[in-house]
C-alpha cells in the first residue's frame, strides 16, 4: 500500500459524520468509522505507522484534523490535497478579491466588475469569444485580479496534469 485516502461525508442530518480511510491503488476500503476527529483515526493510522508500511502519501481534503494527524503520526507520509478543495480555495480567493475592489468602485460609482462572478470563476479555454474579450479587458484594467486569475489557470494546468500535486504543509488551513 502506497497511497491512502481519507475523507468524510455526513450520514444523517445534524452533525453526523462517517470517516473512510481507503487504499488508493486498490479502491478497497480499510476503515470506516463514525465521527471525523483526529481520535476517531489515531488507532488505524498509529497501526499504520507500527506494522512499518511502505506509505508514501495520504490523499484528502484541506481539513487541518486530518493533515495534523497524518503529520504527527505518519510523518514520512506527503500529504496531497485534492485538486476540488484546492481549486474550490483558489476561486474562493479570487471572488473575495473581486468583492473587496467592487466596493472600492462602487465608492467611485463604477460599475467595472458588477456580474463579472462566474466569468472570473471559469475555465478561461470554455468561455465564449465574447466573454473572452469581457474578461480580457476586466484582467487589463486591475493587475492583483490579473495575477491571481493567471495563478488560477497555471494551478489548474497543474493539478490536471499530474497524478497528484503534493501541497506544502504550511497551507493547510485551521491549527492542531
Amino acid at each position: 500500500m502506497k497511497v491512502i485516502g481519507i475523507d468524510e461525508f455526513s450520514f444523517r442530518e445534524g452533525h453526523h459524520y462517517m470517516t473512510v480511510i481507503a487504499d488508493l491503488d486498490t479502491g478497497r476500503v480499510l476503515l470506516a468509522v463514525e465521527g471525523k476527529s483526529k481520535e476517531d483515526i489515531r488507532p488505524f493510522l498509529e497501526s499504520l505507522a507500527w506494522k512499518g508500511k511502505k506509505l508514501q502519501a495520504v490523499a484528502m481534503d484541506m481539513s487541518s484534523t486530518y493533515f495534523w494527524a497524518v503529520r504527527e503520526i505518519l510523518p514520512h507520509a506527503k500529504v496531497v490535497f485534492d485538486r476540488f478543495h484546492v481549486i474550490s480555495l483558489m476561486n474562493q480567493a479570487i471572488d473575495e478579491l473581486r468583492r473587496v475592489h467592487q466596493a472600492e468602485l462602487d465608492s467611485l460609482g463604477e460599475q467595472t466588475l458588477k456580474g463579472s462572478r462566474f466569468l472570473l470563476l471559469r475555465n478561461y479555454d470554455s468561455l465564449e469569444s465574447d466573454r473572452k474579450a469581457r474578461l480580457d479587458a476586466l484582467l487589463s484594467v486591475n493587475r492583483l485580479l490579473f495575477e491571481i486569475h493567471s495563478t488560477i489557470g497555471i494551478e489548474r494546468i497543474i493539478i490536471t496534469y499530474p497524478l497528484i500535486t503534493i501541497i506544502h504543509p504550511n497551507t493547510c488551513r485551521g491549527t492542531h
